[in-house]
């Protein structure tokens, strides 16, 4: 029990070594509690920092892909209209190439009429080779029966 005196006496209190030790360790205790706090309080900060610095290169990355899917529309939108030329192109050119093909086959019927007209003048020709061979060959027979002296035609 206790005994109570003036203040400047000791105070008697029971188990008061283990009281003691049991401040003592709560003071230890209380002290590393302490530095727990201030460790997890600076590591907190770290923390955060890094979560901003992860939110500005995530909005960064936003603006990013905004600028890339823009640019993408754009560059979709160039292929586009470079493809529909290029379909016009090849639609000109198909045209192009027909037209070509008709004018061939016509200047081939032209060229194929041009080469029996030449046939047959040169047939034409032969034939008349031949009759003026034969004319020159009568004529000779002519003169030779007539005697030598007449004069040609």
């Amino acid at each position: 029990m206790s005994e109570i005196s003036s203040p400047k006496k000791h105070h008697y209190i029971p188990n008061g070594p283990a009281l003691q030790a049991q401040c003592v360790e709560l003071q230890v205790s209380l002290d590393n509690m302490g530095r727990t706090r201030r460790r997890l309080e600076a590591e907190n900060g770290k923390l955060e920092a890094r979560i901003k610095e992860a939110e500005d290169e995530l909005l960064s990355c936003s603006e990013s892909k905004k600028d890339l899917e823009e640019a993408l529309k754009a560059k979709s939108a160039e292929l586009d209209a470079a493809s529909r030329e290029n379909i016009r192109a090849a639609d000109a050119h198909r045209s192009a190439e027909a037209s070509l093909r008709l004018e061939i086959t016509k200047q081939e019927v032209t060229l194929s009429a041009a080469r029996n007209e030449l046939a047959d003048a040169q047939e034409q020709i032969t034939t008349l080779k031949d009759q003026v061979s034969e004319r020159d060959a009568q004529v000779l027979r002519l003169q030779k029966a007539g005697g030598g002296g007449g004069s040609s035609p």
